[in-house]
């Protein structure tokens, strides 16, 4: 867990400083500049537009009484790529543009749920009884010959 960490918080953010210092090396710095803006631009609109079409699809599954897993799995893979697309960086940017693609977005949206369903463990109990009604009674009593019904009454000196 900690490598992963690492990773990304270290390695993953020093590599796309190294690449848009090549970026900026090898163009003229506005179109480097242009580069950051018009993927912030474009990955925000794209991100919104998947997005709403997500929460459609929530509110959908929600009114025919489904639990919207997959949409919601969708809606959180949406928001992290709108984070890395408004990131600068060329890495985040293709992970982000990545993220907004129906395709990408399934299949990892089958492993996160493959992956949750290995760690969450479900366990049901049931119970069933035998309550039967007394006739002309409206109290309900165990129909089993070792119970005896009685009924409590306080008298009052």
């Amino acid at each position: 867990m900690l490598t992963r960490l690492f990773l990304l918080f270290v390695l993953v953010p020093t590599a796309d400083l190294v690449l848009l210092w090549i970026l900026f090396i090898t163009l003229p710095w506005y179109v480097s500049l242009l580069w950051i803006v018009t993927t912030a631009l474009l990955g925000s609109f794209f991100a919104r537009q998947q997005g709403a079409k997500v929460l459609r699809e929530i509110r959908q599954e929600m009114q025919r009484n489904l639990l919207p897993a997959n949409s919601l799995v969708d809606g959180v893979l949406v928001f992290a790529a709108g984070i890395l697309l408004i990131t600068p960086g060329v890495l985040t940017d293709l992970a982000g543009f990545a993220l907004l693609l129906p395709p990408v977005r399934k299949f990892l949206r089958q492993q996160a749920l493959d992956y949750l369903k290995q760690k969450i463990k479900v366990e049901t109990v049931s119970f069933t009884s035998n309550f039967a009604t007394k006739h002309g009674s409206n109290h309900p009593h165990f129909d089993d010959p070792s119970i005896i019904e009685g009924e409590v009454v306080d008298r009052k000196p």
